[in-house]
């Protein structure tokens, strides 16, 4: 179990699992926010050993896929914010008698459409370029 900001997120992933019980306690303080001292102090083991472990492999694959797991349940928290966000936006934009709230509300919405724009691009080159690599490597197999 790993609190981040006040919120608790549940961190089960198999590199996680398969450390020793302290190495597990250090991470889970580690990974909710503590210093490393200060998460080292908090599941009974020293700085220098903390140290070590972080540079182990199999605890940076734990931290890596733990960091992973936690971004992406703040990541769907946000995509179901921003459903709220947009209504707000398009609420000020009907309502709000100040002009320049509204014309706030009109930058914002205008700046963050062009970057999703910009990230679904990114997102379409990428699996564009995925694709020629597989296919490059088919065609090499097949040589």
């Amino acid at each position: 179990m790993v609190s981040v900001n006040g919120w608790t997120e549940t961190v089960a992933n198999d590199a996680l699992a398969a450390l020793r019980p302290r190495q597990r306690r250090f991470l889970e303080a580690y990974l909710s926010g503590l210093s490393l001292v200060e998460a080292a102090r908090v599941s009974g083991v020293s700085e220098s050993t903390a140290r070590r472990w972080l540079r182990d492999p199999a605890v940076r694959q734990a931290v890596r896929q733990a960091q992973r797991e936690i971004v992406g349940e703040a990541v769907q928290r946000l995509a179901h914010l921003s459903a709220q966000a947009v209504a707000t936006l398009a609420d000020i934009l009907t309502h709000e008698p100040n002009s320049a709230v509204r014309l706030r509300a009109v930058e914002t919405v205008l700046a963050n459409l062009v970057r999703l724009l910009e990230v679904f691009d990114l997102h379409e080159r990428i699996e564009a370029l995925e694709q020629a690599v597989v296919s490059f490597r088919g065609g090499a197999n097949r040589a």
